[in-house]
């Protein structure tokens, strides 16, 4: 398989405010937990961007779809583009502001897109941006799109329970949109690969207490760590990569940026230390941002463009996990 497609352009959006470690290892110790090892060792988190709503009017406060839209505008300003240059909208987002109507059809409004165009959200949870760029590529061998507006941005704090160490602190909220096109060849999806394994099903559900019981105000904690021990299959991943690089006759060395999950720092370094990958092609930026959901590997492809270490032609190789647990794979040339 091979899609034409390019990213003509990439910007991200985040909260003006910022929260350190020491912020979540005293509201824990009062709890009588020490997070500190396990944010800073096993997450790999140092800082992360939070929405902050505490005293502004509504029509000021900031949400997921705030974000989307900031994100939005900001990359059509930036790269003179207007909504009618968009043909299509996908929206990643798994803890919608909305559920009806979808959150696409608001950014649509927002950039003033035409009315020939489609527009939905998308929610294959954390791989949910990943998964979209997979469906744009094929969107664009259609001769009518020449140009897809991809969004992908969570306020995930909302829902993270207070009690909870697993979930409180690991977030941070961004939001990031990419605009891709045509391509003209050398710019291609080159290959994908997916796994499931559903072992972890029941240990993380939003809302926890389920749809038809929080509708109906019998609500629980939004979000928390129900039981078990999370599934993540990092020796399965690593073979997966092994086996997308050899059916595509490349090595690691021909790879330039691998843009992976920015979930947990350690699970990172296990893949890293297993097909020996470089750490400077393979950025880590859950310590700057926290863990951002949807957009997570995106937001390391951000940080390659930014450090300009990747360039026209280059293959890059994404992973990212969904939870319960997902995988998908792809690489691309850029």
């Amino acid at each position: 398989m091979q899609y034409n497609i390019k990213i003509r352009c990439m910007e991200v959006y985040h909260p003006e405010k910022q929260l350190g470690n020491e912020f979540y290892i005293k509201h824990f110790q009062e709890q009588g937990k020490d997070v500190a090892h396990f944010l800073k060792d096993v997450l790999g988190r140092e800082k992360r961007y939070v929405i902050d709503n505490e005293g502004k009017e509504e029509k000021e406060r900031e949400n997921s779809l705030s974000m989307q839209i900031a994100v939005a505008k900001k990359i059509l300003e930036k790269n003179k583009l207007t909504g009618a240059d968009i043909d299509g909208i996908i929206v990643a987002t798994q803890i919608p502001e909305y559920l009806v109507p979808p959150n696409a059809l608001f950014v649509h409004r927002a950039i003033g897109a035409k009315k020939d165009s489609f527009a939905y959200d998308l929610n294959g949870n954390c791989i949910s941006m990943t998964m979209a760029f997979d469906q744009a590529a094929k969107y664009l061998q259609d001769e009518k799109i020449n140009r897809i507006l991809i969004i992908g941005g969570d306020y995930l704090n909302i829902a993270a329970s207070k009690k909870d160490e697993c979930i409180y602190g690991l977030f941070g909220e961004m939001a990031c949109a990419i605009v891709v096109e045509q391509g003209d060849g050398t710019s291609q999806l080159l290959d994908k690969d997916h796994f499931i394994n559903t072992k972890s099903l029941d240990i993380i559900h939003v809302p926890a207490c389920g749809m038809a019981s929080l509708l109906g105000k019998e609500g629980k904690e939004p979000l928390e760590v129900l039981s078990g021990e999370m599934v993540c299959d990092i020796p399965e991943v690593s073979e997966r990569i092994k086996e997308m690089l050899k059916r595509n006759r490349l090595s690691v060395d021909d790879i330039s940026g691998f843009c992976f999950s920015q979930y947990v720092w350690r699970n990172n370094k296990k893949v890293i230390e297993s097909l020996g990958i470089p750490e400077e092609k393979c950025p880590y930026v859950g310590n700057k941002y926290g863990y951002t959901g949807v957009n997570s590997p995106f937001i390391a492809l951000y940080e390659l463009e930014k450090e300009h270490k990747i360039e026209h032609g280059d293959y890059l190789l994404f992973w990212t996990i969904g939870n319960s647990m997902q995988h998908i794979f792809l690489l691309i040339r850029y």
